[in-house]
């Protein structure tokens, strides 16, 4: 089972067989079932979900050979496709529901989002990533999967959704140390498969949540989540730009780029040894912001990139920016 980029389905895999849902409301609703004309057993079949492309590959061996196909959700999410991968062999698909499309309408493109790493590169097999329940290669996924799934309205968290408000309240406290801990239950209470969420214990953990409504949806838990995240490592409110505000402690180094801040413009981040190292700011409007840093930081070389020489500001100072310039921060000092 996993979330189609681009839309709110997702979608239930099988060698022959491949159902697709609803995730706009509490319960899974059946969509439409697509039949995969293969000839089994089929043996090495894989589900991946690519991110960079916003696409689900699906591959194996049938009896008449190696197949490869694409499902990905049409440019506006309107239509589920499905599609035979070049050089493999092909297989033939059949369904009666409208929205699914045996053909080459245009596909769903990735837009442009965060990139968050936490400086982990092992290869992301799911099963691995959930047995070892490493959130510095949980969230760059979730966050980057949360963005690319169609929003679920954000009021009336309940269910699994109410971690949500707990999470929330930690970040506001800036309380650095039990974040994780919070996040590891939402994660395994509301999220089954390949990171499809639900709004119930569908693992029935035993876990005693306030029931939501019919209409609630599960995609609150990408969506919402994904804006929790974000916020750990960068916000820009009331022309106040935060960096790196409420950094779990497990986080020792990372990067995060291509951080659309409205407002203002784009932001590339890096920190080590849980300090800032580097910021690069390329601003799309004319503004004044103060700048927040972690309280260890007392000051900061700061250059505009047509400047010769840069200066030393204090941590806390206002910063008056030009409009579509771009401005280099580091020597970040205690």
């Amino acid at each position: 089972m996993s979330p189609v980029p681009g839309s709110r389905w997702c979608v239930q895999v099988f060698p022959s067989l491949i159902r697709l849902y609803d995730l706009s409301c509490k319960e899974l609703r059946l969509l439409g079932i697509i039949h995969v004309d293969i000839q089994g057993p089929v043996t090495g079949f894989t589900l991946q979900l690519d991110l960079e492309k916003g696409f689900l590959h699906v591959w194996g061996n049938s009896l008449k050979g190696y197949f490869r196909y694409r499902i990905a959700a049409s440019l506006h999410g309107e239509k589920l496709l499905i599609k035979n991968e070049k050089e493999t062999h092909p297989i033939s698909f059949s369904s009666d529901s409208e929205l699914i499309s045996i053909s080459n309408l245009e596909p769903y493109t990735i837009g442009f989002f965060d990139r968050l790493s936490l400086g982990v590169h092992k290869a992301q097999e799911w099963t691995l990533i959930k047995k070892r329940l490493d959130f510095k290669e949980i969230f760059p996924i979730w966050l980057k999967l949360g963005q690319l799934m169609s929003p679920a309205h954000e009021e009336g968290k309940l269910g699994t959704a109410s971690f949500l408000t707990g999470a929330e309240e930690l970040i506001c406290q800036k309380n650095k140390t039990d974040l994780l801990n919070h996040f590891q239950r939402l994660f395994l209470t509301g999220f089954y498969g390949l990171m499809t969420p639900t709004l119930v214990d569908h693992h029935h953990q035993g876990i005693h949540l306030e029931d939501p409504s019919p209409t609630s949806s599960p995609l609150v838990l990408l969506s919402y989540g994904a804006k929790l995240i974000r916020s750990l490592f960068v916000s820009f409110q009331d022309s106040h730009l935060s960096v790196l505000p409420a950094l779990p402690v497990e986080f020792h180094s990372g990067r995060f780029l291509h951080v659309r801040l409205e407002n203002l413009g784009l932001l590339d981040l890096e920190w080590s040894k849980k300090t800032v190292r580097r910021m690069i700011l390329l601003t799309e409007e004319k503004c004044t912001i103060s700048l927040g840093l972690p309280k260890q930081i007392k000051r900061f070389r700061f250059k505009e990139e047509q400047e010769k020489t840069a200066s030393f500001l204090e941590a806390g100072c206002k910063l008056h920016l030009e409009k579509g310039k771009a401005y280099f921060f580091d020597r970040f000092e205690k």
